[in-house]
């Protein structure tokens, strides 16, 4: 796993506040996408936003990607991502290594002399099969 720098396009997302342990994202980042189905609204795979600093019990937000011109609804609030440099990282693994690869991508940048911008965002690409996800982890950088 080697880490780039990419410049990604903006992306319009749903976002939904998770509010206590991590490892229980999928109680919100589950319902959160099979709405956005429903009302056929996803633009993209689900994204989980690893806050820099906690705001009280939340650490990580469930993010899906949708189609500009939604201005959101009761579940979901609407945000944009600019489009920018990032710094990336395809990960292939256990699910259960993702905090690991993530300090990878914090630490790959530093040693390059790039200031993140903002949150990490791990992009959800596949879902696990034996035991390995795949994700992309993509830190805003300038």
């Amino acid at each position: 796993m080697e880490a780039r720098v990419a410049e990604l396009k903006e992306r319009w997302v749903c976002v939904v506040a998770h509010h206590g342990d991590p490892a229980a994202i999928d109680e919100t980042r589950r319902p959160l996408y099979r709405h956005m189905i429903l009302q056929e609204l996803v633009g993209g795979p689900s994204i989980l936003r690893w806050l820099e600093r906690p705001v009280g019990d939340r650490v990580v937000d469930a993010l899906v990607q949708t189609h500009a011109g939604f201005d959101g609804d009761e579940l979901c609030k609407i945000e944009r991502i600019p489009a920018g440099r990032f710094a990336v990282l395809d990960y292939e693994g256990p699910e259960a290594d993702l905090a690991e690869a993530r300090t990878a991508l914090r630490d790959w940048a530093r040693q390059h002399r790039l200031e993140p911008t903002g949150p990490l965002l791990q992009v959800h690409l596949m879902d696990a099969i034996d035991g390995i996800t795949e994700q992309q982890l993509q830190l805003p950088v300038r």
